[in-house]
């Protein structure tokens, strides 16, 4: 089993007219055999409140600087390549109402890893094996936050836009990163078309980075067919790195479908990346 998940949610009442109060807890599992049976990841831990002027939400929680991702429609493989996480920890994030198709987003992480964090610098003198390893603060009590994004989205007629940009610091490195992202997704009848592509501009020597993503699916009656298609281009390797998805699914109901993907990487990224082809048949089931 590749991902079992399972979430609650819900709304409380309070005394104010015009807000809702609401939360979302969502975990997933390891359930591939007795062994590995537990939770693997808290997916999501949130609590939110929402009215005429918005939504703010507080906690775990989807970022919105992934907004971008029109084209990530496939199944495990999907965002190989992918940037921008789909969630961010010990968050506060804002959504605007919906202003005639565009919608604003504002988010910041406080502290998302340990504000004093130590970097590890080994030293050896005499038996590799017993040598003392000297620690050095990462920082220095910094209260900065951790990363700050911001974003938009537009609808309208099929047409899906989305411009996210998300400012982060790793703090283990003390290392600044910027990421500027891009979709686009149009959908007419039953044909889906859309493209993405994210930048990241890091101030460490020769670590930027930029993925492009394309995608296409189209719909006959409960099939689904459709393909997608990813580049990896870093500053340190001269070679891009590429996948290509294909994928056809058939809904069974409302609630339940099945679907058969298969993946490959070309021979960069098997040895640049440590990617390997595979093809997956994949039943889900919502409930």
């Amino acid at each position: 089993m590749a991902k079992t998940r399972l979430g609650v949610k819900g709304t409380v009442d309070n005394d104010i007219e015009g807000l809702t109060t609401g939360f979302q807890f969502e975990w997933e599992f390891t359930g591939a055999n007795g062994d590995d049976a537990g939770i693997s990841e808290v997916r999501k831990s949130l609590v939110y409140m929402k009215g005429d002027f918005g939504q703010v939400t507080f906690g775990k929680q989807n970022n919105p600087a992934a907004a971008f991702k029109k084209a990530d429609i496939m199944g495990r493989h999907s965002a190989e390549f992918a940037i921008i996480g789909d969630r961010i920890s010990n968050a506060i994030t804002y959504a605007s109402p919906d202003l005639s198709g565009l919608q604003l987003h504002a988010g910041f992480t406080a502290d998302g890893a340990n504000e004093d964090a130590t970097a590890g610098t080994a030293f050896a003198p005499g038996n590799a094996n017993t040598a003392p390893t000297q620690y050095v603060a990462a920082t220095n009590g910094s209260n900065d936050a951790d990363a700050y994004i911001l974003g938009a989205t537009y609808s309208i007629a099929g047409l899906d836009l989305a411009l996210t940009h998300q400012a982060s610091n790793n703090k283990g490195n003390n290392t600044d990163t910027d990421t500027t992202s891009f979709g686009v997704g149009y959908t007419m009848g039953d044909l889906y078309l859309a493209a993405s592509y994210s930048d990241e501009s890091a101030d460490a020597s020769n670590s930027d980075r930029d993925v492009t993503q394309l995608a296409a699916s189209y719909a006959i009656g409960k099939t689904t067919v459709y393909a997608q298609y990813e580049v990896l281009d870093r500053e340190s390797q001269s070679d891009k790195n590429t996948k290509t998805g294909l994928g056809v699914s058939y809904a069974l109901g409302s609630s339940a479908s099945v679907a058969l993907e298969t993946f490959q990487f070309n021979d960069d990224a098997e040895t640049q990346e440590s990617k390997a082809d595979a093809t997956i048949l994949q039943y889900t089931l919502s409930f």
